[in-house]
């Protein structure tokens, strides 16, 4: 998934919990390698787009299948803030590989057309495993909940080999099962701006918290800071908040919402309540932090740092 994992597994038999740890680590290979859509790799994600691509259908995997069927409905309750089918616009824009230098900005009448007229992943129709759509625009990138659903997967894999007490992270992405030690479990939401810890937290078991943000991956061309995140209904990179950082109880959820909340700028309360998330922190565009009174409660502020922003709790 271009990131770094780590597990913590809390066991007093050590050869369980190297077993588990392999286990992980080749499902997280193969998972990588599955659901990413660009570069030579075959991965079934590729393949189901190439099918999409030529009006044909699919059968997938079985967590393929579910991870399409959550995509929908986060897309529903996202009001489209959160949609895989954005995978044409992360090519026009030039984030379908790392190694990609662009020059200059798309051009705008592509941009307008694609607001005006594309379609989404409600628009994929899934029958069982089988996968397919009447409209072969549509390709899809699952790049913005990948790692949570990964996340999630993993922990039930640990739950099915009796592991009580676990800690994955997935590129800053993170979740808990059980009660690691506190100091394990303590995260830090950063302002990757001036690249200091913000506040920190201590999470709970069943808990994952999510960060996007603007600094991850982005580029500047005529002076404009153009980064990988991408509103669903313009095409274009976000431009309201700088970062969105989600607590919720599943991984997937979280992800997913993280992104959402990124693209829905000044709307992003209402998106948040319809995604079901309580503990959110938002950095707008011009630094003032966001907060709700769920997610307040739990920071440890680094006061020094947060002199240097204006905070606005939110209900």
């Amino acid at each position: 998934m271009g990131t770094r994992v780590d597990i913590t597994i809390i066991s007093d038999n050590p050869t369980q919990a190297a077993f588990v740890t392999a286990d992980i680590e080749h499902a997280m290979q193969k998972w990588s390698t599955g659901w990413y859509p660009w570069g030579s790799s075959p991965g079934e994600l590729k393949k189901l787009n190439a099918a999409l691509a030529s009006g044909q259908s699919m059968r997938v995997s079985d967590e393929l299948r579910d991870l399409l069927r959550q995509s929908q409905q986060l897309f529903s309750a996202s009001d489209g803030y959160f949609d895989p089918a954005i995978a044409p616009m992360v090519k026009v824009w030039g984030f379908d590989s790392i190694n990609r230098t662009i020059t200059s900005l798309p051009d705008i009448a592509l941009l307008r057309e694609w607001a005006k007229n594309h379609h989404s992943i409600k628009d994929v129709i899934i029958n069982g495993n089988e996968i397919h759509t009447a409209y072969p625009d549509i390709q899809l990138d699952l790049g913005a909940i990948a790692k949570g659903y990964a996340l999630d997967l993993s922990m039930k894999r640990m739950q099915n080999q009796h592991i009580a007490s676990a800690l994955i992270n997935i590129g800053g992405q993170v979740c808990v099962m059980g009660t690691p030690d506190k100091q394990i479990r303590t995260i830090q939401i950063r302002d990757s701006r001036i690249n200091a810890s913000l506040a920190s937290l201590m999470l709970e078991n069943g808990e994952s918290v999510s960060t996007s943000g603007d600094y991850e991956r982005y580029f500047v061309i005529d002076g404009q800071r153009v980064n990988h995140i991408l509103d669903p209904h313009t095409g274009q990179p976000v431009k309201d908040t700088q970062m969105a950082t989600v607590i919720a109880k599943s991984a997937t959820l979280a992800d997913a919402a993280s992104t959402a909340i990124m693209a829905a700028g000044r709307n992003w309360q209402q998106i948040a309540k319809q995604l079901g998330v309580s503990q959110v922190l938002r950095i707008d565009n011009t630094g003032e932090i966001q907060v709700t009174a769920a997610m307040y409660a739990r920071l440890v502020w680094n006061q020094p740092v947060l002199k240097s922003h204006q905070m606005v709790p939110v209900n």
